[in-house]
Parts: structure tokens; C-alpha cells; sequence
């Protein structure tokens, strides 16, 4: 497989950045799914209808093996940032980001230098109960409220920071008669700010708190499933990101039209 390099990438994901990679020529994700059907078969995916677990803003996550005994996950995304992040997971073990085993360029699927297609294999996490999901969006509420100034989420020694999200997590808890999930909300909010710091010592500073991003591994530890939206602050020109070969037999992508 030859690499991909980011010789031209922007290093932050704002929300410009963003819209232009919704906003981009892309190559439909069903045909990629074809395209590519002979590597995704070899790592467990054979059916994506049926083992399609998820959909983001820029692509689906789908379960590798048997429903009963999964092995891991694959995720499909067009989102760089996501890619570029996941692939400084890759061999390491954090206990609160998913192990990460690879990631690829899917480089038939590209328009120019980076823009296309990424496979992400991960481990196979499972969504949160019903009341950390309600939680988990209360944090997001406090985060999103743009009348809360200088909020970060707390690295586990930074008391200070710690005691501010306290206080507007009780307001929000109080007002929904709700203050005894206090110390749950709070703990939730320390293991989401440890996978911070875990991305933050990789360079990948990282702040979208939703429930959509939240998951558990199978002992039941919470771990950050998303990782796109975020700053990186390394050089991305050092990035070397394998190509996947697609299908021997298969109509190159770039010739179909692209919607």
C-alpha cells in the first residue's frame, strides 16, 4: 500500500472547515462500500446493511463480525480531522479512548490531496444507558451555552474549572428536580476529561461533548468514540496514512459521477 501525505491540510477543524467538507465534491459512500467490498470482507464486513451500527455528518460505523461476538468496529468517514486523529490512537491504550488498529486512506475515492474517503478500525463500543445518555446531554447543554464564558473541560487536577461546570450542571439538574444525579453527571464529566488529556499529550485538542460521541467499552469503561472535531498541533506533513488497495475487480470511482 503506498501512503498519503497532508502536505496542504489546515491543522484546525473550525466550523468553515467544516461546512467545506460537507460542502465538497465527494464520491458516493455506496460506492466506495462496492469499490472496496473485497478489504472490508477480509476485516468483517459483509454486509453493511445489516451490521450498520451508525450515521454521522460524514459517514457510518459499521460492527465487524457476527452480532453476537463482535470484533471490532469500522467507521467510514470523509471527516480528515477524524482520520488524522484516530491515526495517532493507532497501537496505544488509553483508558478512555477506543484502542485504535488502524486507519486508511481510501485513495480512489480522492478529489485532490486529502480530500476523500478514510477507513477507521477500532474496537467494538456499546452505546450508554438511557441515563447517561440524558446526562451526558446536560454537559453538552453547559457547553453550548454561549453565555458561559471561558469554559474548557476539566483536566482531572483542575479543581477550579471542576467547580464552574458544577455549578451550572446543579442549575440545570435542579431545575428538572434532578439534583441527586449530580455526582453522576460529575463523574461522567471527569472520565470525559480524562480522554481529553489522553488526546491532548497526542497533540489532538479535542471538544465536542455529545452523547453521540460518548460510548463504553465492553467492562463498561466510558471512552470518547469520536474524535473529528478537534485541533491538531503537530505538523500534519509528518503524517504517512496507508492507502487500502480496493477490489481487483471494480469500475474506478473516479470515472462514476460523483454526487
Amino acid at each position: 500500500m503506498t501512503p498519503r501525505d497532508f502536505e496542504h491540510e489546515e491543522h484546525s477543524a473550525s466550523p468553515d472547515v467544516w461546512d467545506e467538507i460537507l460542502d465538497r465534491e465527494r464520491v458516493n459512500e455506496g460506492q466506495v462500500l462496492l469499490s472496496y467490498a473485497d478489504a472490508f470482507r477480509a476485516l468483517g464486513l459483509h454486509d453493511p446493511n445489516s451490521q450498520k451500527l451508525g450515521r454521522g455528518k460524514f459517514g457510518h460505523v459499521y460492527r465487524l463480525g457476527p452480532e453476537h461476538a463482535p470484533t471490532g468496529a469500522l467507521k467510514i468517514t470523509r471527516d480528515v480531522y477524524d482520520a488524522l486523529a484516530s491515526f495517532s490512537l493507532i497501537g496505544r491504550n488509553f483508558s478512555h479512548l477506543p484502542q485504535t488498529q488502524n486507519v486508511w486512506a481510501l485513495a480512489e475515492t480522492f478529489i485532490d490531496d486529502w480530500a476523500g474517503w478514510y477507513a477507521i478500525k477500532r474496537e467494538y463500543l456499546h452505546p450508554l444507558n438511557e441515563k447517561d445518555t440524558a446526562l451526558i446531554e446536560v454537559l453538552y447543554e453547559v457547553y453550548d451555552n454561549d453565555k458561559i464564558h471561558n469554559l474548557k473541560i476539566p483536566k482531572p487536577h483542575n479543581h477550579a474549572m471542576r467547580d464552574k461546570w458544577r455549578v451550572h450542571v446543579r442549575d440545570i439538574l435542579d431545575s428538572t428536580s434532578s439534583l441527586h444525579l449530580l455526582p453522576r453527571t460529575m463523574e461522567l464529566l471527569s472520565q470525559i476529561g480524562i480522554g481529553s488529556q489522553e488526546l491532548a499529550s497526542l497533540g489532538v485538542d479535542w471538544c465536542d461533548i455529545h452523547s453521540d460521541n460518548v460510548m463504553r467499552s465492553s467492562d463498561g469503561t466510558l471512552k470518547i468514540s469520536d474524535v473529528g472535531l478537534c485541533n491538531l498541533r503537530y505538523a500534519v506533513e509528518s503524517v504517512t496514512v496507508p492507502e487500502l488497495a480496493p477490489s481487483t475487480l471494480h469500475i474506478p470511482l473516479l470515472s462514476l459521477q460523483c454526487s
